[in-house]
């Protein structure tokens, strides 16, 4: 009677132990999911607020259409410039570009050499990290210094 007490313990320690384990797991899901949704949100908000600018060597800019797509699967295509740059990496600059201007826009920032970017705090000091995910740094806007 008294090893049957003992089992009786023992398997309801390991069923609280297994719950627990699961809870955890689930929390931690969830956990990182809102983190991964928010995150990418609060690092936008964080962009606009805290603008920087930066003088960077441009190598080449290149015309280009960019594109998006949400977790739905519907997606949106953009005007861009992507521009290469020896001291800051890849940019790429979407606003105020258009199908009629971007040739125009990528011309310029070719023959320009050094452009100031004006470009998010975070996304700049991230950029690195954001390559890795192949998610581009976005210039707000730039003054060609001829």
């Amino acid at each position: 009677m008294e090893q049957e007490a003992r089992t009786a313990d023992a398997l309801r320690r390991r069923r609280k132990r297994g719950n627990s384990l699961v809870l955890s797991v689930l929390g931690l899901a969830v956990v990182v999911t809102i983190g991964i949704v928010g995150g990418g949100q609060l690092f936008k908000a964080y962009d606009r607020s805290h603008q920087i600018e930066e003088t960077c060597e441009v190598r080449k800019a290149e015309a280009s259409s960019g594109g998006s797509t949400s977790s739905r699967g519907v997606g949106t295509l953009f005007d861009q410039v992507e521009v290469d740059t020896k001291d800051c990496g890849p940019l790429v600059l979407r606003r105020g570009v258009t199908e009629q201007n971007k040739q125009e826009i990528a011309d310029e920032l070719s023959s320009a050499g050094r452009v100031q970017f004006r470009i998010g705090a975070g996304s700049f000091k991230w950029r690195d990290v954001l390559h890795t995910f192949r998610t581009p740094v976005i210039v707000q806007s730039y003054v060609a210094h001829e």
